[in-house]
């Protein structure tokens, strides 16, 4: 039981540290598709390949999964 005397096991919500930590790298690639985008002499063309293949990659993940947890679920 928590303070409340309730059963209630929700946990704290909001910002931690260890939630910053864990998000930097998300955010640091998000920062490097933005100027990618914006002017992709800054981090340099030549790894407009990487970026692309990049984003190719993250598309079939995301299609396929969802595709595979329908198959999974009985819906297709």
């Amino acid at each position: 039981m928590n303070e409340r005397g309730s059963g209630s096991t929700q946990e704290r919500t909001g910002i931690t540290w260890a939630g910053v930590w864990s998000a930097l790298p998300d955010f640091v690639l998000a920062a490097q598709f933005l100027l990618m985008w914006v002017n992709p002499g800054i981090i340099g063309a030549e790894y407009l390949p990487f970026y692309i293949g990049l984003m190719m990659a993250e598309f079939v993940a995301i299609h396929s999964s969802v595709l595979l947890g329908n198959v999974v679920l009985g819906g297709g």
